[in-house]
């Protein structure tokens, strides 16, 4: 995978009675506002009703940005301790398996189908964090990363904590094509002034441990926040990703920003979390 300016990114917040030209038309104003600073490399979370046609977008119109398209799974694994207190039943772990079945097939008809446009795949994210509701099993996500990889010719990977891919997950390692490392210096409480030789330390120990190639598939800083310790402001986000854009391109490790726009769907599930979005559209 080459190099380039990359940054999450979340589809809009879509209302079920808007039409197909008002969606095509914000999914462009996205897509225009990305290109004028210079990404030109998006990372999808999921598969979403939208997604294809942002994905005939770029393809058809010709427009100057590849994609890492992945997929979050729904929880397949009961865990008495997610962070809203909501646990799964045995009936909604059943529906799961077979979403979550569907959302792989879904992944492999896509990245064949917009096979020029797609850098890479994400065979889940985050499925393994200790507070989520959204575990799956290693076994059972091994077995999803082996049906991508037997039905695409893209590049495979699976995004999670970097603490996970230095603990827990040298026979997952073997499975994916690279490591996608999810890393915020800020919510491990470390100011502007150490958050990139933190960063820095956990790519080369997970390269080094792992013995895989290395992205960096999330990262960034607020410029807001509630936590009184830390500053967070605009200015630090700036300068925080131009130091990773002087990480990248002296390491040659892809890093991808975290995140492109304010989305209402994010916030009403983490409403209290600090503010990342970098453009206010």
């Amino acid at each position: 995978m080459s190099q380039t300016r990359a940054i999450c990114y979340q589809e809009p917040d879509f209302d079920q009675t808007d039409k197909e030209e008002i969606i095509e038309n914000e999914l462009r104003k996205d897509l225009k506002a990305l290109i004028e600073n210079q990404y030109h490399l998006i990372r999808l979370y999921d598969i979403t009703a939208y997604t294809e046609t942002l994905l005939k977008l770029i393809y058809q119109e010709k427009i100057p940005i590849k994609v890492l398209l992945g997929i979050s799974f729904k929880g397949e694994v009961i865990n008495q301790n997610t962070y809203n207190n909501e646990i799964l039943k045995t009936k909604d772990i059943i529906f799961n398996k077979r979403e979550n079945q569907l959302k792989v097939e879904k992944l492999i008809k896509l990245a064949n189908e917009y096979e020029s446009i797609i850098s890479m795949v994400s065979v889940g994210n985050e499925s393994q964090t200790s507070w989520t509701i959204q575990m799956v099993s290693i076994p059972e996500l091994t077995k999803y990363i082996k049906m991508v990889k037997k039905e695409t010719k893209a590049l495979v990977t699976y995004c999670e904590n970097a603490y996970f891919w230095n603990t827990q997950a040298s026979a997952l390692a073997k499975e994916v094509d690279v490591v996608g490392i999810n890393l915020h210096p800020f919510f491990q409480n470390k100011p502007f002034e150490e958050a990139i030789p933190y960063l820095k330390a956990f790519v080369e120990a997970t390269k080094e441990n792992l013995g895989k190639p290395v992205f960096v598939s999330e990262t960034g800083y607020p410029y807001q926040s509630d936590n009184p310790s830390i500053i967070s402001n605009k200015q630090i986000q700036t300068s925080y990703i131009e130091a990773l854009m002087k990480f990248q391109n002296e390491t040659d490790i892809q890093v991808f920003i975290y995140e492109a726009f304010k989305r209402k769907i994010r916030y009403s599930l983490f409403p209290h979390s600090p503010y990342f979005e970098i453009f206010n559209r």
